[in-house]
C-alpha cells in the first residue's frame, strides 16, 4: 500500500507542477493487471477528500474492478449509455460520503472497443468536463492505438502505469511513441511492482 500512496503523491505532484489546468487524465498500462485501476481509485479518492468533484470514466470493457471496489450493485455504464437511448445521468454512480463519481464499463460485454468512435463518447467526456473538476479515464491494457485513438481526442492528458516485472522495452517504447503520434502529453509515469 506504500507504494501506492507514493505513486499517487507522484502523480500529484506532475500536476501541480503543470502550467496548465488539467481537468482530466488517461491511464494507460501495456500489462493486464489490477494496479492501474487501484492507483485511480486511490487518486480520485484522494482529490474527492480534498473537495476537488472527481470522476472516473472507466473504458476498460473486458472487466469491472470499480464496481467491486465502492460495491456498486447496479452495473449499468458507458456500453449502455452508448448502445441505448439513456441520460449520462442515468450511468453515474455516486460514492458515498465524498464527491467522487463513477462511469462504470457496463452491462454489454462484447467486443466493444468500437464503441470509443462513437461522438456520443466525445460529448459526453466533453460535458463532465464541465462538471467535474477532474475527469479520469481508465483504459484498457495497452495493444495498440487504434481502438484507443478516440479518447486521446477528450484528453490528451497521459499517465503511464509500469510493472518492472511484466512491461517490456519494446511495449513501452510502442506505447510512448504511440502517444506521442496523438500529441500525447505525457505528465509521468509510476512504476508498479
Amino acid at each position: 500500500m506504500d507504494d501506492i500512496k507514493q505513486a499517487i503523491r507522484k502523480i500529484n505532484t506532475q500536476l501541480l507542477d503543470q502550467k496548465q489546468k488539467i481537468d482530466s487524465l488517461v491511464f494507460l498500462t501495456t500489462n493486464k493487471n489490477a494496479t492501474q485501476p487501484t492507483i485511480i481509485a486511490n487518486l480520485a479518492i484522494m482529490y474527492a477528500q480534498s473537495k476537488k468533484k472527481t470522476i472516473i470514466v472507466d473504458t476498460d470493457f473486458s472487466t469491472d474492478r470499480f464496481s467491486g471496489a465502492f460495491n456498486f450493485q447496479d452495473r449499468s455504464g458507458l456500453t449502455d449509455y452508448l448502445e441505448q437511448d439513456i441520460s449520462y445521468t442515468e450511468i453515474i454512480k455516486n460514492v458515498p460520503g465524498i464527491d467522487l463519481s463513477v462511469i462504470l464499463p457496463g452491462s454489454v460485454q462484447d467486443d466493444t472497443s468500437a464503441l470509443l468512435d462513437d461522438p456520443k463518447f466525445n460529448k459526453l467526456v466533453d460535458t463532465l468536463k464541465t462538471q467535474y473538476e477532474l475527469v479520469i479515464v481508465n483504459t484498457p491494457q495497452f495493444k495498440e492505438m487504434s481502438p484507443l485513438r478516440n479518447i486521446f481526442h477528450v484528453s490528451k492528458n497521459i499517465v503511464l502505469v509500469i510493472d518492472k516485472d511484466q512491461t517490456s522495452k519494446r511495449a513501452l517504447f510502442s506505447m510512448v511513441k504511440s502517444c506521442l503520434k496523438v500529441d500525447g502529453n505525457i505528465l509521468g509515469y509510476i512504476s508498479a511492482k
